[in-house]
């Protein structure tokens, strides 16, 4: 139902400089798919949100997820089944899915859908996801759904009848920790404000986990940046439509890397974006989001590229006083 056009992105704007990706980008043509099922087809819906036809798993895990796939095998036969029919949308499986994997990943899908279903099919829909988070019901019902069209498909085979739609994307398949651009755009077509409201107009996100944290930001540091017209910003005390609002404002965004800076995508073009990254653990998503978006990327630890794992969840060190400065030169033209 959707095709981009094939493209390398090899090179990041970052600092100013660009500079060359560790791999291509490469998005290939076609990744969601729309079935019509038949009588005598018998899909069937498992409780990881795949689909099984006869046995045959038809989407679930991602490539090489071998112990994905052969959960889904079992899966397929456990007893309890309910019947479903209607327009179906269960195009993702949660094993991965954080808030910034469904912002930069899954939302843009959902909205793909949305543009090119009736809004009287979308109002009516089924979003089959296994054990859907809070912030994906809150999305879907922005987005005009409401909770009664949200299923958890836990602990439950769903027996598709006949003539019903089911639309998936490919899940051996992954967009490249962002979806492309034509994608985002439509996301940002529904959700942003069409204006800017008075707000905090240079960010620091907040880290409230319980790892990855910044050293040495204390409430002296706090004071520090408060004096260059920095506004703290927690992104988990918030509405969702009050993060979007809060990142549609902000000529200027900071914060370690992580979930948060997703909400980069209600950013404008020509917002600055500043993400702090662990030397061994820099992952390239949101500095790709910035580029594609035409935002000015800095980053500072190292430049995007690193990926042990191992590191994922250790805290980070940071030059604060060489932050103050970049943010003092950031600032310079912001009102």
């Amino acid at each position: 139902i959707f095709k981009t056009d094939s493209f390398e992105l090899s090179m990041l704007m970052i600092n100013g400089i660009r500079k060359k990706l560790p791999v291509n980008v490469c998005y290939s043509e076609s990744k969601l798919f729309k079935i019509r099922n038949s009588k005598n087809q018998l899909l069937r819906i498992l409780p990881s949100g795949g689909i099984c036809s006869d046995k045959k798993i038809l989407c679930t895990g991602f490539n090489n997820q071998q112990s994905f796939n052969i959960l889904g095998y079992l899966q397929s036969y456990i007893k309890s089944k309910k019947a479903i029919s209607g327009t179906i949308i269960c195009n993702w499986p949660q094993q991965f899915l954080t808030y910034g994997d469904f912002v930069i990943q899954l939302l843009p899908e959902l909205c793909l859908i949305k543009s090119i279903i009736s809004q009287e099919e979308w109002s009516s829909a089924k979003f089959i996801f296994y054990r859907p988070p809070t912030f994906l019901i809150s999305y879907l019902m922005i987005l005009g759904c409401n909770e009664r069209q949200i299923i958890d498909s836990s602990g439950c085979n769903f027996i598709v009848e006949g003539e019903s739609q089911i639309y998936f994307r490919e899940k051996d398949k992954m967009w490249f920790l962002c979806a492309p651009f034509k994608l985002l755009e439509i996301s940002r077509k529904y959700l942003m404000p069409k204006e800017n409201t008075a707000g905090k107009k240079i960010l620091f996100v907040e880290r409230r986990g319980g790892y990855r944290k910044a050293i040495g930001f204390d409430e002296n540091i706090r004071v520090q940046l408060r004096g260059v017209g920095v506004s703290f910003f927690d992104p988990t005390n918030v509405s969702i439509e009050e993060q979007i609002q809060a990142f549609t404002n902000a000529q200027l965004v900071i914060g370690i890397h992580g979930a948060g800076i997703s909400n980069i995508l209600w950013c404008r073009k020509g917002t600055k974006i500043v993400e702090i990254f662990h030397p061994n653990f820099a992952p390239w998503c949101y500095a790709i989001l910035a580029n594609q978006l035409n935002m000015d990327y800095y980053s500072l630890g190292r430049d995007p590229g690193s990926m042990d794992i191992n590191f994922r969840e250790t805290d980070v060190e940071v030059d604060w006083n060489y932050l103050i400065d970049l943010i003092k030169r950031l600032s310079v033209n912001i009102n």
